[in-house]
């Protein structure tokens, strides 16, 4: 029998193809399980939508709350609604959103999620194609655990904030539809410092001696600025207090003499009712800061997740009792930056004064 080579390789090419094909088809068929599959887990999510109920907290509460609907509905595909709050006029919060007074009512029912058994719901129900099209209404949740002591929190929702993608996507769908001032000096490291004092619904008993962390004292703000004034080589820096003190020019002057030595400058704006009138316009002015010294306000807490920081200081623990409570641990995060080109996340013991 002669071996026609000619036909042999006709026959191998022929195969080659045909295998080819195989796959193509395989593959097709995949992607489209693969996209049904998608296609039919996004048309679920599409049948209900996710809200925030009113928080009695202040501008940072409601910030975190915000953003921990935003999470949820970004996360999973849910349709989200968005609903004015205080100061949310000052925002442009519907970015990929549509309006909650005018869509409340077109859904079966409404589930309050404040558990982790009312999650655990949420999570079901967007993927039983037989439940019925709810409206979830997120409750706020406490992302500092130092909170837990005072208050019955079951749930600490703790938003995975170095994804990239869905920071991106907050910052779009948190931007401020008003000026926002530059406090910025040349020439200079630039430190935002949030020092919050008693102001709106504050109360001492329930503010100061519940929560430390929110309300540190000016040692805590002392240590921290001569802080990063060793870490910057004591060059010249600038400081500007965010706070929402009734008494502007006390406090900046309570600063000054302080480091009346070191080639710092203080800066502090002299408004009536900051932590109402201007929230919005100093949330976004101190992301602009190259430092963020924070409390557990969320307002700070907040800022420092949407800011593009070098160096963040946070309290993290207190001792003793009011009014000799100090803060003794710090947490400091850096990235890599032009006057400190290296990434940190430390946290500090201090001692106490």
């Amino acid at each position: 029998m002669n071996f026609d080579l000619r036909q042999y390789d006709a026959y191998r090419i022929l195969s080659l193809k045909f295998r080819r094909l195989m796959l193509r088809i395989f593959l097709s068929i995949l992607l489209m399980v693969f996209y049904s599959t998608s296609w039919a887990s996004a048309e679920l999510a599409r049948r209900h939508a996710i809200c925030y109920e009113h928080c009695n907290g202040r501008f940072g509460d409601k910030i975190l709350l915000y953003a921990q609907a935003r999470y949820l509905s970004y996360s999973t595909g849910v349709t989200f609604l968005h609903a004015p709050f205080e100061n949310s006029q000052h925002l442009v919060i519907d970015y990929d959103a549509l309006p909650y007074h005018d869509l409340r009512s077109h859904y079966q029912s409404v589930l309050k999620v404040n558990s982790e058994i009312t999650l655990r719901e949420f999570y079901h129900r967007i993927l039983d194609p037989n439940s019925p099209s709810t409206l979830f209404m997120l409750e706020y949740f406490a992302e500092d655990l130092s909170e837990w002591d005072n208050l019955p929190w079951t749930l600490a929702f703790d938003i995975p904030w170095k994804e990239e993608g869905f920071l991106a996507y907050l910052k779009q769908a948190c931007r401020p539809s008003t000026s926002i001032p530059n406090f910025r000096v040349q020439d200079r490291l630039n430190v935002a410092d949030h020092v919050r004092t008693l102001s709106g619904g504050d109360r001492s008993e329930t503010s100061i001696l519940t929560f430390p962390l929110k309300h540190p004292n000016l040692d805590y703000h002392e240590r921290q600025i001569r802080r990063v004034y060793e870490w910057n080589k004591r060059r010249p820096m600038h400081v500007f207090l965010f706070s929402d003190t009734s008494l502007p020019a006390d406090l900046i002057a309570e600063f000054r003499k302080r480091f009346v030595n070191e080639d710092i400058i203080f800066g502090i704006q002299e408004l009536d009712e900051p932590d109402v009138n201007y929230v919005v316009q100093d949330f976004f002015a101190m992301q602009e800061f190259d430092v963020l010294i924070t409390t557990r306000s969320n307002l700070s807490s907040m800022a420092s997740h949407l800011g593009d920081f070098d160096l963040i200081i946070t309290p993290l623990h207190a001792s003793g009792s009011y009014p000799n409570w100090v803060i003794d641990r710090v947490r400091v995060m850096s990235k890599k930056s032009e006057w400190f080109p290296f990434d940190m996340d430390l946290i500090l013991r201090e001692e106490s004064p």
